[in-house]
């Protein structure tokens, strides 16, 4: 069976002239790391992240990755 899971990043910063380079906010980093919590009780490792070339999506998937539980 395959899970496939689609998650928008948290929270980030207010328009700047470069969307690209916006950086999750703390409220977003938080928001990010529930989801990460609470998808580590519901599935096991993820196989594959992939994440846009954006701060903020760069952001959420590291993020992710360090909650995620260690091969055994």
């Amino acid at each position: 069976m395959v899970n496939l899971v689609i998650m928008r990043h948290g929270e980030a910063e207010p328009l700047s002239s470069q969307d690209s380079q916006r950086q999750l906010t703390a409220r977003g980093q938080h928001e990010v790391n529930q989801m990460a919590l609470w998808l580590q009780q519901h599935y096991a490792a993820f196989d594959w992240i992939w994440a846009s070339p954006y701060l903020r999506t760069c952001q959420t998937a590291e993020l992710m990755l360090a909650k995620q539980a260690p091969f055994s």
